[in-house]
Parts: C-alpha cells; sequence; structure tokens
C-alpha cells in the first residue's frame, strides 16, 4: 500500500453499476480504478420538495430509526436532539436546487450552493456554549442522503470524497485584513512555518499560524477556495489581486484523506488534546506522522460547527469552510504561479 495515499477498507463504495467506473492515476504512478466513495443508506429518502425540519423529521419517523439512529434521539419521544436537526435542515438546504441553472450549469451552481450553506456556519467563540454533541455514526447517516454531494461525488470525487489529486492543488495569495498595506504573500519554502517553529500553544481544529493550506482545482476553476473568493468578491478579508501557485507535493507524500465526520474522529481521538473539556487534534503529534491532512467537501458538510460525540469528552467543532489540505511540511518538488487575477476580474 502507498504511503502517499491512505485508503478506508470500512467505507462503504458505491454498489456496482450505480456509477460509472473512473481511472485515478495514484501518486505512485500505479493507475487503479475506483468507484466514487459515495455512502447509501436503507430506502428512506428526505422530501426534496418540503424541506422544512419538521417535514423531514417525520418522513423519518414514518419510516422507523435505525438502530444506530435510535440510540442518539432524544428521550422516549423518538426526536433528534437539536445538532442532528441542524444537519438535517443542512441536508435540505444544499439539496435546494436552483431551477434556474442550465443543466450544464447544475455543478457550478452546487459548488456555490455548498459555499453559500457552510459559510455561513462560523465559529461562536466558547463550544462549551453550541449544540450538544452528536454521533459521528449518526452525523454521516444524515449527510450522505444529500443528493448535491451525492452529484459532487460523481463529478468531482477529488474533491468530495478522495483521495487527493495530488497534480491539482493551488494556493491562492492574497492580502489579509489584519495589515492591507503588506504586500501579498509569496509562496517560498523560506517563508514556510512548520508547527515546532510555531509559538501558538492554543490548540485549534484548523491552524492558521503555521503550516499552508491548497485546493483542488478542476478544468474551469482554481478550486473551491477560488470560489469561495469570487463568492465574497468585495470582501475586505481577503482582497486582491491575487496570485495562484500550482503546487506538486512529491509522490511519497504522506496524506491522511478525511471524508467523513468518523474519519475526523479517528483523526482527533488517535493522538488528541484536551482543552476546556473539549478534544482537538494534536498537530505536533500529526506531523510525525503526515505530510498533510485532507478535509473533503462532504467531511466539511458533516463535521462544520459540529459538536461530536468522542470518548470521555466532546470533539470540539471544527470549521474549514471549503475543500481542503492543510500541508504541514514543505514536501514539494514544484512550485510555479499559475495565474494573477486583478480584483475586478473576479
Amino acid at each position: 500500500m502507498p504511503d502517499a495515499q491512505v485508503w478506508r477498507d470500512r467505507r462503504v463504495r458505491a454498489p456496482p453499476g450505480r456509477f460509472p467506473e473512473r481511472r485515478f492515476e495514484a501518486p505512485s504512478n500505479v493507475v487503479r480504478t475506483i468507484r466514487p466513495i459515495i455512502t447509501f443508506g436503507p430506502t428512506r429518502r428526505f422530501d426534496r420538495h418540503d424541506c422544512h425540519p419538521s417535514r423531514i423529521l417525520q418522513t423519518l419517523g414514518a419510516v422507523g430509526p435505525t438502530r444506530d439512529e435510535a440510540t442518539h434521539f432524544a428521550g422516549k419521544g423518538g426526536r433528534l436532539n437539536h445538532t442532528a436537526m441542524l444537519l438535517v435542515d443542512r441536508v435540505a438546504r444544499l439539496d435546494r436546487c436552483d431551477s434556474r441553472a442550465m443543466p450544464t450549469q447544475i455543478l457550478q451552481a452546487d459548488v456555490e450552493r455548498f459555499i453559500d450553506v457552510l459559510s455561513v456556519v462560523t465559529s461562536q467563540g466558547d463550544p462549551r456554549e453550541g449544540l450538544p454533541a452528536v454521533s459521528p455514526l449518526t452525523a454521516d447517516r444524515i449527510v450522505r442522503e444529500s443528493a448535491l454531494l451525492e452529484r459532487l461525488g460523481w463529478a468531482r470525487p477529488e474533491s468530495t470524497v478522495g483521495p487527493l489529486d495530488f497534480s491539482g492543488q493551488r494556493w491562492i495569495s492574497a492580502r489579509r485584513f489584519e495589515d492591507p498595506e503588506t504586500p501579498r504573500r509569496s509562496l517560498e519554502m523560506e517563508s514556510f512555518v512548520e508547527e515546532v517553529d510555531c509559538h501558538d500553544v492554543n490548540p485549534r481544529s484548523k491552524p492558521s499560524q503555521f503550516g499552508l493550506f491548497s485546493s483542488t482545482c478542476w478544468p474551469d476553476s482554481h478550486g473551491m477556495w477560488w470560489e469561495y473568493l469570487r463568492r465574497n468578491r468585495g470582501s475586505t478579508l481577503f482582497p486582491g489581486p491575487y496570485e495562484i501557485y500550482g503546487l506538486v507535493p512529491s509522490s511519497d507524500a504522506r496524506v491522511l484523506e478525511i471524508s467523513s465526520a468518523t474519519d475526523w474522529e479517528d483523526f482527533v481521538l488517535e493522538r488528541p488534546s484536551l482543552h476546556r473539556g473539549f478534544f482537538y487534534p494534536d498537530w505536533r503529534a500529526a506531523a510525525e506522522r503526515w505530510d498533510g491532512v485532507h478535509m473533503t467537501a462532504r467531511a466539511i458538510a458533516t463535521t462544520q460547527g459540529v459538536c461530536l460525540e468522542g470518548r470521555g469528552a466532546p470533539i470540539a467543532p471544527p470549521y474549514w469552510d471549503v475543500e481542503s489540505t492543510f500541508w504541514l511540511r514543505w514536501i514539494f518538488r514544484a512550485v510555479r504561479c499559475v495565474d494573477t487575477v486583478e480584483t475586478d476580474e473576479l
């Protein structure tokens, strides 16, 4: 098994014939034939035309919960807790299709819909004041019903469910709002900060003081992070102009694939860092084993702002917004500027 890829045997793959098989060239130059990693539940489906959470809950109740879902209902009334209801509502909002989108624009509309729904889920500060924890298995069962993620998983599996496309990584330079007069960051090894050199001692679900993030591009876009910047054009948070760099990681880079709440739970609890009653990833321990952590779109839809149940303590909610790979060390064999875009060209 190549170190460059992590294959989770416990994932449920799409049944034969459901999707056309796709050929994916692994970084080790071994061509694998895979089906997109899309999971399907029982015959139940949410009512796409009536997206109110209470209506969806009635639909779930009418079919009857599975054993795993039933154990996480709140009380004897058979009701999902508030966090599970949030996820049910999130799926409904993701799947609220734009009837004005042309067939050729459905994929772009899906990406924009994903960004619009997830980007409004922001940190509320102290996680102790948030919603109750939900089981990772329950979260995965709810979000896997999303038709939007199913479409993205077929069209863009490398961004939605993994594995990572090593040849399609993009890093975008922009000024930060804290100091708008400073020049744009340039991408070079000398400016890369590893975790061991960082003095930020506060645990975080998504680091910001070290490493770097990339997003996976596709033929007509520089990736989800680029689409996020386009959707928020005019914002002072990441003002332009922008320089887009193509990154080519080493073929033996060790990348952890996270495509579900269960994957995130496994990652955090493997070497947890306990802070104020919540588990966070220990990024220093992660750097000893991995060069990068790939957070897929499906994992973000399942975990964004969601407090998950852990062993002995809950897992702090992460906020990654869009599909990203967090690189813990400089592992790139090639870096080049592929595009420069002015703010008014977005």
